[in-house]
């Protein structure tokens, strides 16, 4: 195969972002695993909602903004659409100022009255804001290398703020504050130097709608947490054992640690299906959609093969005593966490195809049916795996008609001959 052809396929750039999104999810695991240790459990309890907050911003509001700017430039739009996706995300990072001011007032429950940790969610929405756009365009122009060096120095910046809080405890808690949000600030100062050189600024194209189009991707990634992450909440309001809603926790969080691996190959997906999408090569972008999915599940099935295999001494060393269920509940979980990287690289090739409509669609659904589901009866924590999973299952199924039939419709154009002087 040339060299053209092995470029116009996604894998030839997927191994960076793949490291860059594993090492930002060890500095998460670095962060959470200091917190306890060094703040005192009360703490850190207030450090873990404000990550959660962090982290709802970051893939409920500021990835999907992201994702917008990749699809547009990457199908022929230009630079307007990333622009006005920062102010978009610009109004979010302010409505989050309403935290420290209410911790300013006494009226700031969720995060324990602090300025200090409402404060860091603050800067974690002005990061998304800043770096959404740039990091959109780099993947567009399929500039893997500077995307991935957003990712590592928001990885480094986030392990070296937690390395600064052990070898000075008296700062502990400002350093592991600033480890939320920080780090993605210097990530989007990474990306948009790097944007800044390398990425053509040529003047815009039509972008069309793209204000609805990152509503939908916003709703695709807030009813995919519905779908995927509600059923502890079901166990903990049910279960007549209390512990079960937290071991339940664990084993998904252990099962679902593949998910890292197709951080980047969906990055790549998406800027590659939008691009072959949007001049209308509809057989390039079967290829790469039909190899992307196809790759997502394969690394989905050998990785939780594996984690299953060494669950029992792997469980027993992340937590102790306190993980205790069923093999068929952890199978159930594993084949959840298959069907879910197949899922989530599916949404985004359906995005390449601009389908971010069809694609809420089928997400809206798959939410209300496993909320249905979880709702019916008081389920064993299997049940409830199982139920989930059949979410899932309903999810690939789905995106998988809305791809086919979005390459399905007119013809994949063909290289034109080469001119001569």
């Amino acid at each position: 195969m040339s060299g053209s052809g092995l470029r116009s396929l996604p894998f030839v750039d997927v191994g960076g972002p793949t490291i860059g999104f594993v090492a930002v999810g060890g500095s998460a695991f670095v962060l959470l695993a200091s917190g306890p240790r060094l703040l005192g459990h009360d703490e850190f309890s207030v450090l873990a909602i404000a990550w959660t907050l962090a982290t709802i911003l970051g893939i409920g509001i500021g990835s999907p903004g992201e994702q917008t700017v990749t699809r547009v430039t990457a199908a022929g739009g230009g630079p307007t659409v990333s622009a006005a996706v920062q102010r978009r995300l610009a109004v979010v990072a302010a409505v989050t100022l309403l935290l420290p001011l209410l911790a300013l007032t006494g009226h700031a429950p969720l995060l324990g009255g602090s300025v200090l940790w409402g404060g860091a969610v603050v800067v974690a929405a002005v990061g998304w804001a800043l770096l959404a756009g740039p990091r959109g365009r780099l993947a567009a122009a399929r500039d893997f290398t500077g995307y991935t060096r957003s990712l590592v120095a928001e990885a480094v910046a986030r392990t070296a703020l937690c390395v600064l809080a052990w070898a000075v405890p008296s700062v502990a808690a400002p350093a592991l504050a600033a480890a939320v949000g920080l780090p993605v600030v210097v990530s989007a100062l990474v990306a948009r130097r790097r944007a800044s050189t390398a990425v053509p600024t040529e003047a815009a194209a039509p972008t069309g709608a793209h204000g609805s189009e990152q509503s939908y991707i916003t709703a695709v990634a807030l009813l995919g947490q519905v779908a995927i992450n509600t059923a502890p909440l079901w166990l903990s309001a049910r279960a007549t054992d209390a512990a079960l809603a937290g071991q339940y926790v664990s084993a998904t969080s252990y099962l679902r640690i593949p998910l890292f691996l197709v951080g980047g190959l969906g990055t790549v997906a998406l800027s590659a299906v939008s691009g072959a999408y949007g001049v209308g090569d509809l057989a390039r972008a079967r290829r790469t959609s039909e190899r992307s999915a196809a790759t997502a599940a394969l690394v989905g099935l050998v990785s939780v093969a594996v984690l299953l295999l060494v669950s029992g001494p792997a469980l027993h060393l992340l937590y102790g005593s306190a993980v205790d269920l069923a093999t068929g509940t952890l199978a159930a979980v594993a084949v959840t966490t298959v069907l879910l990287m197949t899922a989530n690289v599916l949404s985004l090739v359906c995005f390449g195809c601009d389908r971010s409509r069809a694609v809420a669609g089928v997400w809206l659904v798959v939410a209300v049916g496993t909320t249905l589901g979880l709702a019916v009866r008081d389920w064993s924590t299997l049940g409830v795996a199982v139920v989930t999973g059949i979410g899932q299952a309903v999810a690939v199924l789905g995106l998988s008609v809305v791809a086919a039939r979005a390459l399905r419709r007119g013809r994949a154009v063909e290289p034109e001959p080469p001119t001569t002087a």
